[in-house]
């Protein structure tokens, strides 16, 4: 009990990072830094320059966040926060591939 406890602590944790690289993402003015989803330009690692670097690491703390959410909620048999983070990422998709406007971005936040 008390390892689930610690793993849970640190999805908690790794989720306050991708909070905090979202912030970084608005306040450089990078959330069209890349135009394409799932990919980034094409590329798996796009080029890392200007604030296609912020985009880039939020997108990839964001995995990282889905996936631990994904073995807490297989350890828990907890599937909601698992659900809710796949939605997450849809909406985030679709605000890339159909460049919504800032408003819908930041009531999707």
């Amino acid at each position: 009990m008390r390892g689930l406890h610690r793993f849970s602590v640190f999805v908690t944790f790794a989720t306050l990072l991708l909070v905090m690289a979202g912030a970084l993402v608005t306040s450089n003015d990078a959330g069209g830094a890349i135009p394409d989803w799932p990919l980034s330009w094409g590329k798996l690692v796009p080029p890392l320059e200007g604030g296609i670097v912020y985009a880039y690491l939020h997108r990839v703390l964001a995995a990282l966040v889905t996936l631990l959410t994904f073995v807490l909620g297989w350890k828990t048999r907890v599937w909601l926060p698992f659900g809710l983070m796949g939605a997450q990422a849809l909406l985030g998709g679709l605000t890339v591939l159909l460049v919504m406007p800032k408003v819908t971005v930041v009531s999707r936040e």
